[in-house]
């Protein structure tokens, strides 16, 4: 897979997560300090490592 596969493939998996927990994209970019389109580009495979580990950290799903 190539690095654009692999980072889509991440925010796939992450929008999955804020859907089973049945919530909005404004919440979860609002809890960690995103606009909500920059929250869209990090779904789209397009954020930065620092705010993919803070959106998994709001959906509890960060396991350090």
């Amino acid at each position: 897979m190539s690095n654009q596969s692999i980072s889509a493939e991440i925010g796939r998996r992450i929008e999955q997560l804020r859907l089973e927990q049945n919530l909005t994209q404004k919440q979860i970019a609002d809890e960690v300090g995103l606009s909500t389109i920059s929250y869209r580009k990090l779904v789209c495979g397009g954020g930065k490592f620092e705010n993919i580990i803070a959106v998994l950290r709001a959906l509890n799903h960060l396991d350090f």
